[in-house]
């Protein structure tokens, strides 16, 4: 029999399920900081000023089109790619960072009204960056970092809600690129500045 049938009490297995993960933090300090980012709180009131960005670029979908020739050696790419030991996400970066000008121009659109919505972003996820590089490093960080933003998106109540999931996080990669060339997350090579 399991808990939930002994007590008959719904709380009782919450509580149950409580004291499991609590254990399993004890185990391992990591899982604390994985289950905080897993499952965030509940939605906030407040819409976030990312959730626009990425409602932007998802309405320009269709108009969104890579540089073909985009030089990313100018932002020294590869060098930064290696310093922070990102073998599975070489390729993403490679792949996204040409719509950054895709996002600039959303950026731009937004500077024009007034609003300074890139230094606010660009704050934002590199203070996440940093909690987060506290515990994770390399790809496993990247990792992190994008589904904290898928997640913290997800649940913004501003967000497109007929936007696919994929969209979404396609999206979301590419403003985390975008913070990526522009050394706002990740440890810049100290012979080359960002």
């Amino acid at each position: 029999m399991n808990q939930l049938s002994i007590s008959g009490d719904p709380g009782h297995h919450n509580l149950f399920e409580e004291t499991k993960i609590h254990h399993a933090e004890n185990v391992n300090p990591n899982l604390k900081t994985l289950i905080q980012y897993i499952n965030p709180p509940t939605i906030s009131p407040r819409p976030m000023i990312l959730t626009k960005i990425i409602n932007k670029l998802a309405d320009c979908d269709e108009e969104k089109e890579a540089v073909t020739e985009f030089d990313t050696a100018l932002f020294y790419i590869p060098s930064k790619i290696r310093l922070n030991d990102l073998k599975r996400w070489e390729e993403e970066i490679k792949c996204y960072t040409p719509y950054s000008a895709d996002l600039q121009r959303i950026y731009d659109e937004f500077d024009k009204q007034g609003k300074n919505k890139r230094v606010r972003v660009m704050r934002f996820l590199h203070s996440e960056y940093r909690r987060l590089a506290d515990s994770f490093h390399g790809d496993e960080l990247f990792d992190h970092l994008k589904d904290l933003m898928v997640g913290k998106v997800s649940q913004d109540h501003t967000l497109n809600e007929d936007m696919e999931q994929e969209v979404l996080e396609d999206n979301v990669k590419i403003v985390l690129v975008d913070a990526f060339i522009n050394c706002e997350i990740f440890e810049k090579p100290k012979e080359e500045p960002c």
